[in-house]
This record gives C-alpha cells, sequence and structure tokens, in this order.
C-alpha cells in the first residue's frame, strides 16, 4: 500500500520520467554509433580508435563533471537553476543533431563531448531533484528511472538500423536526436524546487539587513534609556526658549539639554545615513579585504595539509584502492559497452542478428539494476566476495566468448557479461559507503563519479586503438580480459587485510 502512494506523488514522476528518458538517451547514443561503425569508416574514414576516442569522450563528460554540476546545481536558486537544468536538456539531443553532420573524427568527438555533458548535467540535477521530492520512496523511484539503461540498450540500436537502412547513418542520427529532444518538454516539466522551497524558508539564516535592524533598534533603545535616566525630573523640553538661556550655565547652555540635544542628533544621522545594509557591507568588504591581504602561501598550504589530514583517504588507505579497482573497472565497462556490436558485425553477423545481443545485454542489464541491490540489502553474501565471483565469471565469460566462436554462445555470454557488470556498478560504490562514515559519502560519491569518467574513456579508446592495432575486435576482447583480470587482482588485499584485522580482533 506504501508503494501505491507512493506513485501519487506527480512531482517524483514526473521527475523519474525525465531520468528515464534520459539514461536511454546515454546507452542509446554509444549503441546507435556502434551500429553507424560500418558507415562511419566508410564515409568518413574513421578508424577503430576514432571511434572508440569519441566514444571515450561522450564517456568521460557523461560522468566526470558530475561534483561541479551537482555543486553549481545546490548554490542556484530559482531561475538559474532552471536554466542549468534546461542547458543540459538541450544540449544532450543538440550534441547528437550535430553530429548527424560531422565530416570528421574532431567534429564527431566534439559533439559526442557536447551531448556527454548535457547527460551528465541532466543526471545530476534530476537525481538530486527526486531525491529532494521523492523522500522515503526514493529508491522506487530511482530504480525506475534508471532502468531506462535498459531500454536503452535494446530499442534504440534496433531503431537506428532500421532507419538507417532508410535514411542512411546521417538521417537515422538526426531522427534519433529529434526522438532524444524530448527531453526538452519533459525537463520543463519537471518541478525543479518543489522539494527544497519550504526547507530553504525554514532553515534561511538571518540576514545581514536583519542583523543591521536588530543592531540599530538596540542602539536606539539604549539611547533612549540614557536620555530617561539622565532627563530631569519635570521630564524632557523639546523646546529650547531664551529663558533656558538666561538661566544655564556660564556658556548660556544647560547641559542636560546638550546631553538630550546631542541624543538626538546622533538617532537622526543614524537615520538619516546611508543604509544599514550598505555600511554593513562596506564594514564586511573591509574585513573581506584585510583577511584576504593577510593570507600568504603557507596559510594556503596549512589549509590544504589540514583538509588532506582530514581526508576519508587518509585516514582509510584502501579507500585509495578501491577508488583504483573503480577506474580499472570503468575501462571494463566502456570498453565492453562500446564494442559489443561492432564485434559480432566484425565476426561476419548482420548487424540485424548482432542486435540480439543488445536484447540479451539489456535483459541482464535490467536484472542486475533492479534486483540486485536485495541482495546486499538482505546481507545474502559479502560484497566484497560477491564481486570477487562476479568478476570471475565475466572473466571466465569473456573467454569462452572469445575461444569460442558460436552465436548461440555468445547470446548467453552477452547476458553473464552484462549482468556481472551491472551488479559491479552497485557493489562497488556499496562497498565504499560501507567502510566510511555517512558523513564522507558525498565526498566518495563525486570521487567514483570522477574515476569512473576516466576509466570508461580510458577503456573504449584503448579497446579501438587495440582493434586497429591488431586488425581484430577479438583483441580488444582480449585485451578487455586482462584489465578485468587486473580488477580481481586489486580487489584480493582489501579482503586480506580486513580477514587479517577480524583474526587480530579475535586473538585479542
Amino acid at each position: 500500500m506504501a508503494t501505491f502512494f507512493s506513485f501519487q506523488n506527480i512531482s517524483a514522476l514526473k521527475s523519474t520520467l525525465a531520468l528515464f528518458l534520459q539514461t536511454c538517451f546515454v546507452l542509446g547514443t554509444i549503441k546507435s554509433i556502434a551500429v553507424f561503425l560500418p558507415e562511419l569508416e566508410r564515409n568518413l574514414g574513421l578508424t577503430s580508435t576514432d571511434i572508440g576516442l569519441a566514444l571515450g569522450l561522450f564517456d568521460a563528460f557523461a560522468f566526470v563533471p558530475g561534483p561541479v554540476v551537482a555543486y553549481l546545481y545546490q548554490r542556484l536558486h530559482g531561475g538559474y537553476r532552471r536554466g542549468l537544468v534546461m542547458t543540459g536538456s538541450f544540449l544532450a539531443p543538440g550534441g547528437l543533431l550535430m553530429a548527424s553532420w560531422a565530416t570528421n573524427n574532431v567534429e564527431l568527438d566534439v559533439c559526442l563531448s557536447v551531448a556527454g555533458l548535457g547527460s551528465n548535467i541532466l543526471s545530476v540535477s534530476l537525481v538530486i531533484t527526486l531525491s529532494d521530492q521523492s523522500g522515503d520512496a526514493f529508491g522506487i523511484f530511482y530504480g525506475v528511472g534508471k532502468s531506462g539503461y535498459a531500454f536503452g540498450i535494446a530499442l534504440v540500436p534496433l531503431l537506428a538500423d532500421f532507419l538507417m537502412d532508410i535514411y542512411g547513418w546521417r538521417g537515422s542520427l538526426l531522427i534519433i536526436g529529434g526522438i532524444m529532444a524530448h527531453l526538452i518538454p519533459l525537463t520543463l516539466m519537471v518541478d525543479i524546487n518543489a522539494g527544497a522551497s519550504c526547507t530553504m524558508i525554514r532553515e534561511a539564516p538571518v540576514t545581514v539587513d536583519e542583523q543591521s535592524i536588530c543592531g540599530d533598534t538596540r542602539l536606539l533603545q539604549e539611547a533612549s534609556l540614557l536620555q530617561r535616566d539622565k532627563a530631569p525630573t519635570d521630564g524632557f523640553k523639546a523646546d529650547v526658549t531664551p529663558a533656558n538661556i538666561a538661566t544655564g550655565s556660564e556658556n548660556g547652555n544647560d547641559p542636560m539639554e546638550e546631553v538630550n540635544e546631542e541624543t538626538l542628533r546622533d538617532d537622526a544621522k543614524l537615520m538619516e545615513g546611508p543604509s544599514t545594509s550598505q555600511r554593513h557591507q562596506a564594514i564586511s568588504n573591509l574585513y573581506r579585504n584585510n583577511k584576504v591581504g593577510q593570507m600568504n602561501c603557507s596559510g594556503l598550504y596549512a589549509i590544504t595539509c589540514r583538509i588532506l589530514s582530514d581526508s576519508i583517504y587518509n585516514r582509510d588507505p584502501w579507500m585509495i584502492l578501491l577508488m583504483l579497482v573503480t577506474m580499472v573497472f570503468a575501462m571494463v565497462d566502456g570498453g565492453w559497452h562500446a564494442f559489443l556490436i561492432p564485434r559480432a558485425v566484425g565476426r561476419g553477423i548482420s548487424t540485424t542478428k548482432a542486435l540480439s545481443l543488445a536484447y540479451s545485454a539489456a535483459t541482464a542489464a535490467f536484472i542486475g539494476r533492479c534486483f540486485g541491490g536485495l541482495l546486499l540489502k538482505y546481507k545474502i553474501f559479502s560484497g566484497q566476495y560477491w564481486f570477487l565471483f562476479l568478476t570471475f565469471l565475466n572473466i571466465t565469460s569473456l573467454l569462452a566468448d572469445i575461444f569460442v566462436p558460436k552465436f548461440a554462445l555468445m547470446i548467453v555470454t552477452s547476458f553473464i557479461m552484462s549482468i556481472t557488470i551491472a551488479e559491479r556498478n552497485i557493489l562497488l560504490l556499496v562497498i565504499c559507503k560501507d567502510r566510511a562514515p555517512e558523513s564522507e559519502f558525498p565526498v566518495i560519491l563525486a570521487s567514483s563519479e570522477i574515476v569512473f569518467g576516466l576509466g570508461a574513456f580510458l577503456g573504449a579508446s584503448l579497446s579501438g586503438y587495440v582493434a586497429d592495432l591488431t586488425g581484430t575486435f577479438n583483441a580488444s576482447f582480449i585485451f578487455i580480459a586482462a584489465v578485468d583480470a587486473v580488477v580481481f587482482c586489486l580487489m584480493v588485499p582489501p579482503i586480506i587485510a580486513e580477514r587479517s584485522q577480524e583474526h587480530d580482533i579475535i586473538t585479542l
């Protein structure tokens, strides 16, 4: 029943729909470029290295800028935040539309980089928005939104192949870009500030103007108290008459009235002078300038050292190794997704038949992302041991796929490799999260996004280069299997260290 009521959250549903199309766009773009590979080689004279570099740049820009985008999204409000999200919705399909007019590899690289950047802006912004809108039901909406990856693997390559036979690769890419342009109206429907507006109002800090008003009120009250304490018993006389002057002191002025007049003049100056916000702003600017002037290289060095010493990576050096594992694993992810279909076509399998591999991979990716978390939630397996098993299974499937060139076996191995890659994507972040305090999770997430983007870029680029160097995509898959073996070896030391620590605790 709680799940049913969760789907009555209209704002979260609109964000989920936009996230679904965005995730469909990411892998759909990679698979469609893979379908166009023979035509791109023939019409533009591109090599496998060029295609791998273009797809690697798309992956890099789809992940690496994530921390910067998240920072900007949280700092901006209102129309500026909406402008950031809409920029992403225009750049993502716009890059594909521009790619349909590319005439060389440099133009294709730039267009796919623009598309990747737009995808990253949309992904980060929509996930943060969905988190604000959905509350405890975030996992449900997030899982539905991210399931677009599976549909992108299965449907977009089929559409690309069908359209290419009719309109060529340029017309096909133009139509796919137009379909992805539906991100623009879907993003316009999203309630960007719906989830955080009330919280912002409740938690808004006291502004400088409010502090100024409070300070000025206090000054006026103190002046009034001073005036009341010093005034004569018959009350304050507002009018100064000649009689007062005649009966005053030696200089003709009453000392009490001088105090009162000075108090009035001070209050008048306080009200007639520049605005309180301007005065406090000037004082703040002066203080800030003085502080900046006092900073030097040694101060910056001390701050940097303190940040590094307090970092989770300094307190737990194994986190550095886990980030390295994430980057090397991303090389496997990027290379395998980029050249799954081109390798099948290179083996003499027709493009239409090769798309069956994409359907098998899509089904596995959907299962791995939607149901893989249940194994971790109920602690059926240890995360690290489960990761090692999946890595071993993926290496075995790769070797079988390489040395036994049977199409039926390729469908099975594609399913296995896709589900192991999808599951390990989730596992790595969970393993890192379990090792660190909850407050350090944003740092871990940002670091993971950066290293994953770099790894995907290297994996796609190097896989294409190996295929060019050897003249066969089979060599690319041998390279991917070797990289996955490195992932397995890198994951063993943290497990050994953890077991050794547990043994020491038991011994004590």
